[in-house]
């Protein structure tokens, strides 16, 4: 499940923690429905 964090939905990129960019580029990459998917690190959702 994920959560939405409304009061970080009108921010810069470059305010975010590490993490969130992660988190950001990990469901952008899953909303495109990608037949496969690696990703190289361990990853806490």
């Amino acid at each position: 499940m994920i959560r939405r964090k409304e009061h970080r939905k009108n921010i810069y990129p470059s305010s975010l923690s590490g993490g969130e960019k992660q988190r950001v580029v990990i469901a952008h990459t899953i909303i495109h429905k990608p037949f496969l998917l690696i990703l190289n690190i361990f990853i806490i959702l």
